[in-house]
């Protein structure tokens, strides 16, 4: 199945992606402040594709669930759904949990089926509403461009031809860069005597 991937920013700098990886909904936090709830809800109203998709897979749900909140001492909460597989043995797993940190933000990402994210979502939007000032704009992702991502480690070679990295010259030296070559240039004269 396919991945989509969409980076946003918060209003406070903090930078998230939301990952759609088959049938998988992930959020991360990638840079700054970790996301907090409601920029998460801004996210998902956001993606309209999103919202179909968890839409139709919570559709397909088998068995019955429930939403539970669990706060821990420090005020730290998590969310868990939980299924009901076997009534009669008391099969209740736990099948997605979001945490939510005691500063209220999810410093942990999400990582769950797209089924289970409108159950999940509901009481956790419930205790943590979009707040006044909150708001999230859609940014680039990042690609690699110039060279694409490299897998071999590059290496400094210095031979007849002068300096080169993984087997590419080394462009010339200028202004302060040449001062900084012929440094290096009597380190290796010394390391040699």
């Amino acid at each position: 199945m396919a991945t989509f991937i969409k980076h946003f920013v918060t209003e406070n700098g903090g930078r998230f992606a939301v990952v759609v990886d088959g049938d998988m909904f992930v959020l991360s936090h990638l840079a700054g402040p970790a996301p907090r709830p409601g920029h998460m809800a801004l996210a998902i109203e956001a993606w309209p594709a999103l919202r179909e998709a968890a839409n139709a897979a919570a559709a397909t749900r088998l068995n019955p669930y429930a939403t539970e909140r669990i706060v821990g001492m420090s005020g730290a909460e998590n969310y868990r759904l939980r299924e009901c597989r076997n009534q009669t043995v008391g099969d209740f797993p736990v099948r997605a949990t979001v945490h939510v940190s005691m500063y209220g933000k999810l410093n942990q990402g999400v990582r769950v089926w797209l089924g289970d994210l409108p159950a999940l979502c509901w009481p956790l939007f419930l205790n943590h509403p979009v707040q006044e000032g909150q708001a999230i704009r859609e940014v680039e992702v990042f690609q690699p461009a110039y060279t694409g991502w490299q897998t071999a480690p590059l290496r400094f070679e210095v031979d007849a031809g002068g300096l080169t990295v993984a087997g590419q010259p080394a462009p010339e030296p200028e202004g302060d860069q040449a001062v900084a070559w012929a440094l290096l240039a009597t380190l290796d004269k010394e390391d040699a005597e």
